[in-house]
């Protein structure tokens, strides 16, 4: 008597399993948070401070963790795009992102991610709090990025100084594509005001 219902269950997945068998799915498209269009003054001015920093990976939700392409509807629910992701997390990148940037302004002697075995005087730690598209009416879009800096003096502990630093741009179509072309200028602007924000701090 037990066994009929096992045996229906069965027998409905297979029927599913045929039936998208002979379907073909698109293709995953893969995007990335590109590292260009910043300005590099390494050639041209001594470091600000005579320090090494390091970075770490930004901490976030689990659902900007991933390797899901974001957008956000005037519901304010967070939905993923089907057939697109990112190369590797948000997290990932930006990290790559703000030590490549970093280096180029010129802000301190050396800059290393924190998985490095070399020795820092500093770490930058971060949370990254939005990271999507955001649709708004009228066909319209654009990307937000808001991020939390806190750096971190490493000998002692202290947190020397925080800044939360916001970036928006607006985005050329509602779409996977244009909501990526608005995330990676809203991440260069977001990465100029990090660089700003460190060499305005005295930092002993």
């Amino acid at each position: 008597m037990m066994r009929k219902p096992f045996q229906i269950i069965v027998a409905t997945v297979s029927i599913l399993l045929t039936g998208c068998a002979g379907q073909t799915m698109p293709e995953i498209t893969s995007y990335a948070v590109a590292m260009y269009g910043m300005n590099d003054t390494t050639a041209n001015t001594e470091p600000a401070f005579s320090k090494i920093l390091k970075v770490s990976i930004p901490e976030s939700s689990s659902a900007i963790m991933s390797r899901d392409i974001l957008y956000q509807g005037e519901d304010y629910a967070l939905n993923a795009y089907a057939y697109s992701r990112w190369s590797d997390t948000p997290n990932q990148m930006l990290e790559s992102l703000f030590i490549s940037s970093i280096r180029k302004s010129n802000v301190f002697s050396s800059v290393l991610p924190v998985s490095s075995r070399g020795r820092g005087d500093y770490i930058l730690e971060s949370t990254l709090y939005e990271f999507q598209q955001q649709i708004k009416p009228g066909n319209k879009s654009e990307a937000k990025i808001k991020i939390l800096f806190d750096l971190i003096n490493k000998k002692n502990g202290a947190v020397v100084a925080s800044k939360e630093i916001s970036a928006s741009e607006p985005a050329v179509s509602v779409d996977v594509k244009g909501g990526v072309g608005a995330l990676n200028k809203a991440s260069i602007t977001l990465a100029g005001k990090l660089n700003e924000w460190l060499h305005s701090l005295n930092i002993q």
